[in-house]
Formats: C-alpha cells, structure tokens, sequence
C-alpha cells in the first residue's frame, strides 16, 4: 500500500524539495520504505507501507512529519501529519509438486513448493522447511529451510534406504502441504560378517564356564545394498559347519545343513547366539541371503581353564648366588593348558606366593605386580633374592657331619607356590571329555606354602583359602606317582565333588651361599695308577652352592714317585661346574686322579687344592678345599 503525503503554504501552494519522514505508531504491524522523500514540484512525497509479517494483523497510524531548512520562508518548526491504516489478515497459499513420484532405490526426485500471498508472489524470500518419515529416521536426505526466489522454493530428495511411499511436507510459518514419493525397496548386494563377542571367540567346554569364560558367543552378520546400506527386515539364514559335541545355535540342536533364521534390524544387522559342546572343536557361522552367503571367522571350543595335570612351574636356575647378596634372580616358568593340552586363552592371570625373597612380576602401566598373564599358554616371573632369607630354615639337611656341617636344619631355601583358578584333573574312563559320576578325580583342597618340604600341612605354614564352604578331607597323595607332591593340599579343605580349585605347582628356589663344603678330603688310589673320589660340595648352609660355580684344581703335588723321575698326576673334575640343583646337601662332583692306566712306577701320592668359584654375577668369591691323595 502507498502512503502519500501532501506539503502545501498558508496559501494552498505546493512547497517542493522538503524532506518528509514517515513512520508507523506501531512498528510491529508495519513498515515504511523509503522512511523519508522529498516533495516533487507538486509537494508530495511518497512511501510504502508493508505488514511485518504474513501473521501481522490490526491497525495503527502512519505519521509523516516536513523538516524545513534553516532560514526557510515557509516555516521556521517541523509539520506533522498522520493518517489511519489497517492490516488485514493476509491469505496465503501453497502447492507442492515432486519431479518424479516414483524412484529406484538411491534414487533422486526434486520436490518443488510454491508460495503465493494473497494471489501474489511474495515479495521477498520466504522460508519453506521440507521433511520426511524417511528423512527423520536418516533412511532419506532431503534440503531443509530453503528461501522462496519469486515465491518458489525447490528442495532435492534422496533416497538412503528408504524402500517405501515417503511423505514429504513442506511449511511455511501459516501453512504446509504434503506429497508422496514412493521409493523402491533395496536389492540386498551382499551380507557381510561384522565381529564376535567375546572378541576372542574362544568358548569353553559346556558346563565349564565362568568369570572370563564364556560358553556362548554372539556372532553378527549385516545385510546391505549396492550402496553399502544396512538393509532391514531381511530373512538371513544361519548354519554350523560342525555340531561337534552338541554345538547348539539359538539354544537349537542342528545337523550340519540344517539352518536358523532371522531377520536383519533397522540398521541391517543380525546376530546369531552359539552354545559350545562337550568336546574342543572350531566351528564357522554361515550365513545366507537369499544367493548371497558369507562365513563368521573361526569360532574355538576349548575347556579353557587349566587343569591341574597340565600346570607346570620351573626355573632357569634352581640355586642362585643369593644368600650373602640381594638382585640375583631366576626366572620362574609356568606353562597352562587345558585337559586336551590346548594352551589356555591369553590373559589367563597367574599368582605366587613364596616362604622368601622376592616375586617380581609383569609391568602394566607403570604398575608392577607379583603376577603374570599368560601369552600362548605361558608367562614368566623372576624370583629376586633379598629378605626375607629363610635362615635357620625347618627342613632338615641330610648331611652328616664328616662335610664339617652339623646334622640339622639348612637355611635359604624358599619354596615358591604359582596358582590360579582352574579344574581338578579327572580320568575320562568313557572319552566324552566330560566328569562323569563314578570318574576317578584328583580333589584339591587349599593350597599352602610347603615350608619344611614334608608333603604335609603343619599349624605355622601359610595357606591360601578357595571356600570357606570346603571342609571335607582331601585324598592321600597317590603312592603310584608323584605327580601331586608339588600341588598338595591343606587337610580338610576340600569338597568331595569334581569341579573348579585352585591348580598349583610348587618347587624350592635355594639362595646359595659362598663358602664351600666337601664330604671328603681324601683321594685313595688303592695302590693303583688311577684314583677316584665321589665329592658332595656344599654352601655353608647344606645346599648346592650358586649354580655355575667352578670348580678347578690348583698347587697340583700329585705324582707316582719322588725327583727327578716323578710323573705327575692328572687330576680332573666332573662336572667342573655346579648345576642348577636344589637337592638338599649339595651336588656330586667326581674327583679323578690318574697318571695313566698302569704307568705309575710307584705308588701315587701327594695332595692338591679343590677350589670352587661362585659365579661373577655377584662379588666372586673362592673357597680352597685341600685334598690329600694317599696311595
């Protein structure tokens, strides 16, 4: 609408050339533009008044005021004018047309709103938002609050997995209009495997699960199109490639080539659950869509947990230069497996406890323990000699007092216990790899820390507790075999049934001293040329000195007769190094002394000196042990 405004004199002249401001009373209904003119020769000045908006309704007053110059003649002060206006509500309408009504899957259609206002174009841009049921759930992407040029506004729709009649809106802030687009449903391209859980796929023998053991695995699959989109509502087909030991899927007993099926999610996925059998086997997924088909990767049934028969604990070094020194180490080895022998899964924790010394373990993020993890079916820790050093120690030594030692306890010898949560090993009389009542089972009660190495449990040895509940008696060590003498049992701890424990395996780490013993001094020839004489060297505490420990001969006064035809002897020892051993004692070295079979002249006689050199991982030290050969 325009607004014109008429300046005139006192006589009814016009006046031209004066600037005229126009405003509205309510500048929330309406608006002027141009806010200010200048009168033409006629003295009128024009402006346009425009709605707020397309809602704006009422009425108001349109002022307009004439500024006269300095030193006009017309009129020194501002004249203002003003008349009434009204706002009607304004109609406004809307058609909505789509290029293509019917598209493929990932097709494209354009979709086109146009805008009028009271039967005309608007005359300026207008927003039109446009949606879908298919562009809210993301299975459609289509433009979105786009501005009208000459009351059109044109958005661009694309099909994203749709696969059905889509209705589009569009709307302006007073009205909206709805079109349909029919979109065909996806031609599934491929099904495709997506992970197991748990990641590993490792399962454990049904009836043998538990904390970190699973005996279920939930295998995914997904279905897409051309595009690579999930599809949804597809009939997928599941089999087994074995059903060894009763494999089950969906808790459903299943011949090879007999299928489940089930129907692929909004996002095209499907899983499948897989129950593990009585026996270790792998196993595959399959899984088809209609001619499309595709395998999970290899799913293993294993027991898992590790059974007592195949726990096994050693050492690089059984004697180590640790009883006068702290840091000397030997690694401790443990090997895990299962009933079957298959290595248990990785991460499987195994704990120590020891009478001394120290147990260092693996370092997770700058935190060390006195653990270690298993990795294809081992891991390893290292025994650290330092305090506490079991000094008098309670087992007794064996040795006589001709060795210069007491009859008596020994000293530094530190039994070692590994564990870890496992199953009592069974005999599996009818093959099925399963316990079954009347099965001969080796039950473990708890263990305990085997300080006088007596097989038995005594009242001051520490023990670890597997359930307050157990409290039957444990069986008696099998006479026919010592394969439990390293994983014996507290009495009265165990439970009288087949099932989970405690696997153990213990052993003696000695912290060997350095100062050396011998059983005997004396080398007899017995009148002959060659002389031999069987050597038990020990530390000062009755035990093997440190393993790698030299022995060599020196100031060598053996021979078969006075100068200056004397032929000297030839003296040497076996081994000439002492062995990894924790025999209680020491180790058994043979002293020969020989000048040849019958080329001694006279009888042989003299003495030498025996000497033992620990090794130089530490301070080295030698012992002197003299010798007396008597003819």
């Amino acid at each position: 609408m325009t607004v014109q405004a008429t300046l005139k004199d006192a006589d009814g002249a016009p006046i031209p050339n004066i600037v005229i401001s126009f405003s509205s009373a309510d500048s929330a209904l309406a608006s002027l533009s141009p806010s200010s003119a200048l009168t033409n020769t006629s003295g009128v000045a024009f402006s346009r008044i425009d709605a707020t908006s397309i809602a704006a309704v009422g009425a108001s007053y349109v002022n307009a005021t004439a500024t006269f110059p300095t030193g006009s003649t017309s009129s020194s002060t501002p004249v203002t004018a003003e008349t009434p206006y009204a706002v009607g509500a304004a109609t406004v309408d809307m058609t909505l047309a789509v290029s293509q009504a019917n598209i493929s899957a990932g097709g494209t259609s354009s979709v086109t709103a146009t805008v009028s206002i009271n039967g005309a174009a608007p005359t300026t841009p207008m927003t039109v938002d446009f949606t879908s049921g298919c562009a809210r759930t993301g299975k459609a992407t289509l433009s979105t609050g786009v501005l009208t040029i000459n009351g059109v506004a044109t958005a661009t729709y694309t099909d994203n997995g749709c696969g059905q009649a889509d209705t589009v809106v569009a709307s302006t802030s007073s009205t909206q209009k709805t079109a349909v687009i029919t979109v065909a449903p996806p031609q599934a391209a491929n099904i495709k495997f997506i992970g197991t859980t748990p990641e590993s796929s490792l399962l454990v023998i049904k009836g043998t699960g538990g904390v970190g053991y699973s005996e279920t695995a939930v295998v995914k699959f997904q279905a897409v199109d051309a595009a690579g989109i999930g599809l949804a509502n597809q009939t997928v087909r599941f089999g087994l490639t074995t059903v060894a030991g009763g494999l089950t899927m969906e808790n459903t007993a299943l011949a090879v080539g007999e299928t489940v099926s089930k129907q692929t999610d909004a996002n095209g996925d499907v899983s499948v659950t897989v129950q593990s059998g009585t026996v270790p086997t792998a196993v595959w997924v399959t899984a088809a869509l209609g001619a499309l088909s595709t395998q999970s990767n290899k799913v293993v049934i294993s027991t898992g947990r590790p059974s007592q028969d195949f726990f096994s604990l050693s050492a690089t070094k059984l004697n180590i230069d640790g009883g006068n020194y702290d840091g000397a180490r030997t690694t401790l080895n443990i090997y895990a497996a299962d009933r079957l022998g298959n290595i248990v899964p990785d991460g499987t924790a195994i704990n120590f406890i020891a009478e001394g010394a120290q147990i260092v373990g693996q370092t997770t993020g700058g935190t060390a323990s006195s653990t270690c993890t298993t990795l294809n079916g081992a891991c390893t820790v290292d025994l650290v000699s330092a305090e506490h050093r079991p000094i008098p120690d309670s087992e007794r030594s064996g040795i006589s007092a001709e060795n210069a030692l007491p009859e008596g306890p020994t000293a530094n010898r530190v039994t070692v216990v590994a564990y870890t949560v496992g199953e009592e090993s069974f005999v599996d009389a009818n093959g099925n790899n399963k316990w079954d009542t009347g099965e001969t089972w080796d039950d473990l009660g708890d263990i305990y820390i085997d300080s006088n190495e007596s097989l038995e449990w005594d009242e001051n040895e520490q023990f670890i507790r597997y359930s307050a509940n157990n409290a039957a008696e444990c069986p008696p060590l099998p006479t026919d075999t010592p394969k439990l003498d390293n994983a014996t049992s507290k009495p009265g701890t165990c439970d009288g049934v087949w099932g989970q424990a405690h696997v153990r395996r213990s052993m003696v780490i000695v912290l060997s001293g350095h100062t050396a013993h011998a059983n005997t001094n004396l080398v007899n020839m017995g009148g002959g040329c060659i002389g031999v004489a069987s050597v038990l060297v020990s530390d000062q505490w009755g035990n093997p000195m440190p393993a790698g420990s030299a022995l060599t001969v020196s100031a060598n006064a053996v021979s078969d007769s006075t100068a200056p035809t004397a032929k000297a002897a030839e003296i040497t020892v076996v081994p000439e190094t002492v062995p990894s051993s924790n025999a209680p004692g020491g180790t058994w070295h043979s002293v020969k002394v020989s000048v040849g079979a019958g080329k001694c002249a006279t009888p042989v006689s003299g003495s030498f000196d025996l000497l033992v050199s620990t090794p130089s991982e530490s301070t080295n030290v030698t012992s002197v042990l003299p010798f007396t050969v008597n003819p």
